[in-house]
């Protein structure tokens, strides 16, 4: 009985760890995440501003790296909000993917943009905060 009780606390004890460790890594990426759309959102907010400026793509290794990193990490969370972070991160991509199709982007695409790209922050910060930050 011993053995078997000794067993029981080490398999507790290291799937405690695991998850630990995977719980970690998705706080680090969503934190890369949160100050890459940061970055975007503020690129965004100048280029409605003056549209001369450029809009952030989604073609450089930054975004590259953080959105790989995040949509793996999702995969570790329990319930909705890993899926709603990969579906607000999918968004986001294909609204940075129309403003850079080419052509001078519209003030309307940068705004859809800049909502795409919020939501996601909005998530993240929720997650990584656990709700802490909203109102009740």
């Amino acid at each position: 009985m011993a053995a078997l009780t000794a067993w029981a606390v080490v398999t507790a004890t290291h799937k405690h760890q695991q998850r630990a460790f995977l719980l970690a890594e998705a706080r680090r990426a969503a934190v890369e995440m949160l100050q890459l759309a940061g970055r975007f959102l503020s690129m965004l907010e100048r280029a409605r501003d003056d549209r001369g400026l450029p809009v952030p793509n989604t073609e450089g290794s930054d975004w590259l790296v953080a959105a790989s990193s995040v949509e793996i990490a999702m995969f570790s969370l329990p319930g909705g909000i890993g899926s709603r972070i990969s579906h607000d991160l999918g968004a986001a991509r294909r609204a940075l993917e129309v403003l850079n199709n080419g052509a001078q982007p519209e003030t309307e695409d940068i705004t859809a943009g800049i909502r795409c790209v919020q939501a996601l922050s909005d998530d993240l910060a929720d997650w990584l905060t656990d709700g802490r930050h909203l109102v009740v």
